[in-house]
């Protein structure tokens, strides 16, 4: 299932760095028929998206402690 991904990332990167006009080009072509076609979908996705985040930050399981009550962090003193 990564390989797909993989592979499709290094075509478009290796097209950016020897054809970047034409890159270019085709990239705004296929953004601007996204924006067009399915704006409201992207729209809808973001605002949910927010929401859920939203309703997990304000909710019971914004309150979730990672370890056991009490226990500190295991890092060192210099580190963030």
């Amino acid at each position: 299932m990564v390989l797909p991904s993989i592979l499709f990332i290094g075509i478009v990167v290796i097209s950016c760095i020897f054809f970047p006009d034409r890159t270019d080009a085709v990239l705004s072509n296929v953004k601007e028929y996204i924006f067009s076609s399915f704006s409201w979908v992207y729209i809808l996705c973001v605002a949910f998206f927010f929401l859920f985040l939203v309703i997990l930050c304000l909710g019971k399981l914004g309150d979730i402690r990672l370890g056991n009550e009490g226990q500190l962090l295991p890092t060192k003193v210099g580190s963030l």
